[in-house]
């Protein structure tokens, strides 16, 4: 229930699971069967809120779900993406993307961010399906009109910066 004086409004977009839809324990089927059924209610609801007096003018999406960027774009909507995890976490898998990130799991190395070694890395690193899902977070990430990350930057004060603008931050202190 929405308070009845906010400027601000949350919608859910049914992913049909919680409907009785066929459940499956391949993540890759599943994050397809979300990604086309968010994607198909996505559209009607911004028509409804147009159709409501209260027009949609920006998506603020979480980053693993780059294709809202594209849908949002399509309709005419600003986007940003929401990076979820610490800005270290999301240079890990952006340099994964990039395909810079050198490190072999089963020989103990390292990676420098500042010098981290592979057991410090994300567990999400050694399953292929949720590494695709993070690592594709970058797939348009330069194309969002913004990126927010949630980050402590006295912690993360060099990573923070190496991602190049509209980039905002919201500082935990």
């Amino acid at each position: 229930m929405q308070p009845q004086d906010s400027s601000i409004q949350i919608e859910h977009i049914s992913d049909c699971f919680e409907e009785g839809g066929q459940k499956t324990d391949s993540h890759d089927a599943m994050f397809d069967h979300f990604r086309i059924a968010v994607s198909r209610g996505f559209p009607e609801l911004i028509e409804k809120e147009k159709s409501l007096g209260c027009p949609v003018k920006l998506v603020v999406y979480d980053s693993v779900m780059p294709w809202v960027l594209d849908k949002a774009h399509q309709l005419g909507l600003y986007g940003a993406a929401f990076f979820t995890q610490s800005c270290a976490v999301c240079a890990i898998y952006c340099h994964e993307h990039q395909g810079s990130l050198q490190f072999d799991p089963s020989e103990g190395s390292a990676v420098s961010m500042p010098f981290l070694g592979t057991k410090d890395l994300p567990s999400f690193i050694y399953d292929p399906s949720i590494l695709r899902l993070v690592v594709n977070q970058f797939s348009n990430s330069e194309k969002a009109d913004w990126r927010l990350f949630n980050t402590f930057d006295k912690l993360e004060g060099e990573i923070c910066f190496s991602f190049s603008p509209p980039t905002i931050f919201t500082v935990a202190t």
